[in-house]
């Protein structure tokens, strides 16, 4: 009959390398999720998508915070549920918030020049496929309101 203590002794060590072993994966795998968000926090803030940015940055705080005090322990487990929440249905509600009370939507995410530019080239293009297919042309003008002045080109 084996010696009921040398299995308790090493039951104990084996427990106490694995109580060592976890919080520091635990640590690198946070450390590790938290150098990926400060990229992708940075790509974000070049972007411009600055909304975005702050909801990734407070997701990040959380997830720190979490898994960092042990008074959050039952919350760790619900946390990769908490984070999708947050992205997929509340970070929507605040943009669309955020937007309805901008200037930003789909007609205005280039400048006026911007705009006048991309006219004029679409009419060029339309007169050459007009060439291409040997229809005729007739002369037109483009005139575009910009600001107080305005723009005139001649099509060739």
């Amino acid at each position: 009959m084996p010696d009921n203590t040398s299995q308790n002794i090493l039951k104990t060590k084996e427990t106490s390398i694995t109580n060592i072993w976890s919080p520091l994966m635990r640590l690198a795998l946070l450390i590790a999720t938290d150098v990926a968000a400060i990229w992708f926090l940075n790509k974000l803030v070049s972007l411009g998508y600055l909304p975005l940015a702050a909801v990734i940055l407070i997701i990040t705080i959380f997830v720190n915070v979490v898994l960092l005090l042990p008074k959050a322990y039952p919350i760790r487990w619900m946390v990769v549920g908490l984070v999708l929440m947050a992205l997929f249905t509340i970070y929507p509600i605040f943009f669309t918030m955020w937007v309805s009370f901008t200037n930003y939507g789909e007609g205005h995410l280039i400048t006026q020049e911007q705009a006048a530019e991309q006219i004029l080239k679409r009419n060029i293009a339309q007169k050459l496929e007009g060439l291409t297919h040997g229809q005729p042309l007739s002369p037109r003008m483009v005139i575009m309101h910009s600001g107080f002045r305005m723009l005139r080109a001649m099509d060739i």
